[in-house]
């Protein structure tokens, strides 16, 4: 793995099956969040998945007990079917509770996955419609199975990630909550002026279980999806929170992004961030 970021390659096989309750609700939340975004939009947020997803297999080389080609195209084929939304989760459950491990299933079942439908996409086997029905039933696979990623811990001291989403240029809400959790003795790791693949790549690298992320109204509400989809797959293991004024203007959008917590002011931030700073310590 590189860098300090936690590895679920530290992960044990577990028996634990798939969340299929997490998974059709996450299913159903991001079809509507799909539908309420412009279709250039809706395009890089299948882009992004693909693209995250498909990266994460070289971090898990030389395994022997791989899928085959075949096993691969069965399921890509299950994650674009149009009228059985369970499909693919119940192939991810099955491969778990027959005991292939949560390693092989993130970095390479679903990897290769992502890899064969960017292609098949690129070849016009698929269409755009497909491809979002695929790439949204894969997020919602992660959703539910992120039980069973190991937890993130930092000894006693709490600590948290304050980003501001690409592009916003409104930072002085999100530099003073984190002046005040400071006050309040947490370690804050303040990120704003990044682009996407910086931020992600900051808030996967930082050993903090807890990411606040700041937006200042529905001008952001791309860039915040993205984001967010991003860390879904770079760092599962993670708690997310949002806040700004984004919260006012486009919550039922962000209700359907699947964070742990929107936070309307510091009162509401300071008490989701320790709730769950306590649930990330187990």
């Amino acid at each position: 793995m590189r860098g300090e970021k936690m590895s679920i390659l530290e992960t044990q096989q577990s028996s634990y099956p798939i969340e299929l309750n997490v998974y059709r609700q996450s299913e159903r939340d991001i079809r509507k969040l799909k539908l309420s975004v412009p279709s250039t939009v809706l395009g890089v947020l299948s882009l992004e998945v693909i693209r995250r997803l498909a990266e994460r297999e070289a971090e898990l080389p030389g395994i022997e007990d791989i899928p085959d080609e075949g096993d691969i195209e069965v399921l890509c084929l299950a994650l674009i079917a149009e009228h059985d939304e369970t499909a693919a989760a119940d192939i991810i459950n099955s491969a778990l509770t027959q005991g292939m491990t949560l390693e092989t299933v993130y970095l390479k079942y679903l990897a290769e996955a992502a890899r064969m439908l960017g292609a098949w996409w690129e070849e016009d086997r698929v269409n755009f419609v497909e491809v979002t029905y695929g790439t949204g039933r894969m997020v919602a696979i992660m959703r539910s199975l992120r039980h069973m990623f190991p937890r993130v811990t930092n000894g006693k001291d709490r600590s948290a990630v304050f980003a501001s989403a690409p592009g916003e240029t409104h930072v002085l809400g999100v530099r003073m909550a984190a002046d005040l959790f400071r006050k309040d003795g947490w370690h804050v790791k303040l990120l704003v002026g990044l682009d996407h693949d910086e931020l992600v790549a900051e808030i996967e690298r930082s050993p903090a279980g807890v990411v606040g992320l700041s937006a200042g109204g529905h001008h952001s509400i791309a860039a915040l999806t993205r984001l967010v989809l991003a860390l879904h797959v770079a760092c599962p293991q993670k708690s997310i929170v949002i806040c700004g004024k984004i919260t006012d203007e486009t919550s039922e959008l962000i209700s359907l992004m699947g964070v742990d917590g929107v936070a309307r002011d510091m009162n509401e931030a300071r008490l989701l961030m320790e709730n769950l700073w306590e649930q990330s310590q187990g």
